[in-house]
């Protein structure tokens, strides 16, 4: 014999906005459940395996007592995303930079160093050649031995040295200028040699 439906269910209210029914927790579905709603708590969400994700995840996990998230797990939640360097490695990054930056200064130095030593044989040979020419073209046929003297050029004052002696041709004679910037300079920083014939003509 079969049984007939019951006439009047249970689960059934009547509420001002219609007929309802009242669902049972067993009949949430897990998409429901995911969403929070009902008796049953929603099964927590794994993060990925990071570190980041577990501290999140701790972080984010209220306590037994219902006190909501600690101060500790507020700043695990702010350091879980950041990254920095450890102290080794700074002191590794200064002292790349302080080799580098000693190589750069040193190259610096070398070539402006290198530019005035340049500069300073430009006017020193232009001093030589001015008393070579000199020499040359004077009439009286010089005189061996040595001549000192000073010169200016380029807003300096240069002092030269002219040491004259005899050669194999005794109408000939060979003329060596050298120019140093002081007095007391040991070496020149030019020297320049022409030869003088008699009666003023250049050999």
């Amino acid at each position: 014999m079969r049984s007939n439906p019951p006439l009047f269910d249970a689960s059934l209210r009547l509420t001002p906005s219609g007929l309802t029914r009242k669902i049972a927790p067993g009949d949430f579905s897990p998409a429901l459940r995911a969403t929070g709603r009902g008796r049953d708590r929603a099964r927590p969400v794994r993060a990925a395996r990071s570190p980041q994700g577990t501290a999140l995840v701790s972080a984010l996990t209220p306590r037994k007592g219902g006190r909501g998230i600690s101060k500790q797990s507020l700043r695990d939640l702010r350091c879980a995303g950041q990254s920095g360097m450890t102290l080794l490695e700074v002191l590794v990054a200064l002292a790349v930079f302080a080799i580098a930056a000693l190589a750069l200064i040193q190259t610096v130095s070398e070539t402006a160093a290198g530019v005035n030593h340049l500069e300073d044989k430009s006017y020193a040979h232009w001093v030589a050649q001015n008393q070579l020419a000199l020499t040359q073209l004077a009439e009286q046929f010089p005189s061996t031995g040595t001549e000192r003297g000073e010169a200016q050029m380029g807003d300096r004052t240069w002092y030269w040295s002219r040491i004259v002696k005899e050669t194999a041709n005794k109408d000939l004679r060979r003329v060596e200028i050298e120019v140093r910037e002081s007095a007391e300079a040991a070496s020149p920083i030019e020297t320049l040699v022409g030869f003088v014939g008699r009666a003023g003509r250049g050999g």
